[in-house]
């Protein structure tokens, strides 16, 4: 049995890479914490001599070591051996990391947070202010960043982040991938894989296998999972990151190139005209492809329950592993399908199981209770940390986020002495109205801006940036260069504004305070002929199944998630509001009073 999170770590190889983040260029501990953890003493004898030849003052082998470290990191999972004889690809960038002084490698002082972060990743090649975005939604500081940066392991929250930059990546080389003399970087097959088995000349009968040197089956695609297949083809992943395809073997960088040699019939326009139109594919499938690779990362089509149509096609079929994945960390997995690897690592490791706790959670699924509650706030923290995102970027439209959105933008034109009223379409405004920034929320994501000339909705907007756009077309020229020079950067910099807003009103496990922390924008607007008359003996007011507390007039609806755990007041439309502690009145035990904590 496995009591602690080394055993753990240790035997779920590739897994645990994505607790790391490259220690480039460290001080020696952190060479040594890659060689305690991970795992590959070929590459750590690389490392090392690495180290004496960068302390001469040649950083080439030790870029080119950690490079090929960081390629398996950035991928967020192991899907070939590392071998000494690796050969990049990517030769363009490794001549770029060889360019550091050798001084580098101890002199972190001068680099900024993200910069610093930037070179434990690799160079991007990504705009500042998307670094920074990685460290302000993990909330990791500079004093967590250096230790990172001299070997210790990351939080969860940073790798967590740094995957969604790193989804984002991989997306957008895909989307402007049509020079082939393009670096391809580790883990492209991940999204290659579906892009390639979705297009339309790609036939229903044909799977798309890939196998690591030793022919253990990594991924298998197809274009539909509902559909059998009875032709395979084949793909190698090799030990270079290269592809190997057909009998006698034959070499290729690109998986595309490969994928079309395999199948000439069906792609017989040529590999330059599948780049154009995987780059189309993914443009125009960026949210669903993002979902796939971030949220349901290591998952295949039948398994993705929570997954929608359009996100689970872009799955694969089956996943392989060439390591064993203990029990264990199978159950918690699917007892907590919401709660990552790296989280559930992390909380394990501040939760250790006994032998006895592991038997009897393979066996009948019963966890302690310090985990289970340990885990919960962990999937809290990540839901939160996920919204942060999807403020800071352009994803799916989603209800929640838009709630916070408005009400920490009210926030951000209250400041600027303007007021924000977004309303149905239906809605007609007052005179007090005429200077407010007025916007007609259609549903769905579509909005409008309010046309005082026509007294109705003026024209509809769609997207990611609908609501921003509205809002900041309403605005002066003066008023609206405060965020931006101009229509994409203002909308940028009010994302931006409004995220910060967001985390200076974190509050604990993962929940943030409402814009004004008063007690009376968690009050409730309910029928209040439908209420109970009297209150229960507990002082709260039944309405089918949910319960209200009145104070000053008004009613609070209170929730209590088991009889262990205190009541709580909940915010009305903002879900992951911080929920105040409701106290039991001592003039009259046993009824709730107003008092909150």
């Amino acid at each position: 049995m496995l009591t602690t999170l080394a055993g753990i770590a240790r035997t779920v190889i590739g897994e645990v890479l994505e607790l790391l983040l490259m220690p480039v260029p460290g001080p020696l501990k952190g060479l040594a914490r890659v060689r305690t953890i991970a795992l590959f003493a070929a590459l750590g004898e690389g490392v090392l001599n690495g180290l004496s030849s960068v302390l001469e003052g040649h950083a080439g082998e030790l870029v080119l070591a950690f490079s090929d470290l960081a390629d398996l990191l950035i991928s967020g999972r192991l899907h070939t051996r590392l071998a000494l004889n690796v050969r990049r690809r990517h030769q363009a960038l490794y001549q770029r990391l060889s360019q550091m002084p050798a001084a580098s490698i101890k002199d972190s002082a001068g680099l900024s947070s993200p910069q610093l972060l930037e070179r434990m990743l690799l160079p991007s090649q990504a705009p500042a202010h998307e670094v920074q975005a990685v460290l302000e939604t993990s909330g990791t500081s500079r004093e967590q960043l250096e230790r990172v940066w001299a070997g210790e392991r990351p939080s969860a929250s940073l790798v967590e982040a740094a995957h969604r930059f790193n989804a984002d990546r991989l997306i957008d080389w895909v989307a402007n991938s049509v020079d082939s003399n393009r670096p391809v970087p580790m883990g492209a097959f991940e999204v290659l894989g579906p892009l390639l088995t979705q297009l339309p000349v790609w036939p229903l009968d044909t799977a798309l296998r890939i196998v690591n040197t030793q022919g253990q089956e990594l991924r298998r695609y197809s274009r539909d999972a509902t559909r059998p297949t009875t032709v395979v083809i084949t793909v190698t992943a090799l030990d270079n990151y290269q592809f190997g395809y057909s009998a006698p073997q034959r070499i290729t960088a690109h998986l595309s190139d490969a994928v079309v040699q395999l199948l000439p019939s069906s792609f017989s326009a040529g590999e330059q005209a599948v780049r154009l139109q995987l780059a189309a594919q993914a443009q125009a499938s960026r949210f669903d492809l993002f979902e796939a690779l971030t949220r349901f990362a290591d998952t295949h089509r039948s398994s993705a329950i929570r997954a929608s149509v359009s996100v689970r096609k872009w799955l694969p079929d089956s996943l392989g592993h060439d390591y064993p994945v203990p029990e264990v960390i199978e159950a918690l997995r699917a007892l907590h399908p919401d709660v990552s690897l790296p989280r559930l690592l992390e909380v394990l490791d501040q939760h250790p199981l006994s032998a006895d706790q592991q038997t009897r959670l393979i066996e009948v699924r019963q966890q302690p209770e310090p985990l289970y509650d340990a885990l919960k706030v962990a999937a809290q923290m990540a839901r939160a940390e996920a919204l942060i995102d999807r403020i800071y970027h352009r994803r799916r439209f989603d209800q929640q986020t838009q709630a916070w959105v408005q009400a920490f933008a009210r926030s951000a034109l209250r400041a600027i002495g303007k007021h924000l009223i977004v309303s149905p379409p239906t809605y007609v405004p007052l005179d007090r109205d005429k200077h407010a920034v007025l916007i007609l929320d259609h549903g769905d994501g579509e909005f409008s801006p309010y046309d005082q000339s026509s007294q109705g909705a003026g024209v509809q907007q769609g997207g990611a940036d609908a609501f921003f756009r509205v809002l900041l077309s309403q605005l002066s020229d003066h008023d609206r260069v405060r965020f931006g020079a101009d229509m994409p950067a203002a909308i940028a910099g009010f994302r931006h504004h409004v995220a910060q807003a967001m985390l200076r009103n974190r509050a604990p496990q993962g929940t943030f305070y409402p814009v004004l922390r008063d007690i009376a924008q968690y009050a409730s607007d309910v029928d209040v002929t439908r209420i109970a008359p009297e209150p229960d003996a507990l002082g709260l007011y039944p309405l089918e199944s949910d319960r209200y507390l009145f104070l000053d007039s008004q009613y609070f609806k209170v929730t209590q998630a088991d009889q262990t755990q205190p009541w709580r007041i909940h915010h009305p439309s903002l879900d992951d509001a911080y929920a105040p502690v409701l106290s039991h009145n001592v003039r009259a035990p046993g009824t709730m009073n107003g008092r909150t904590r």
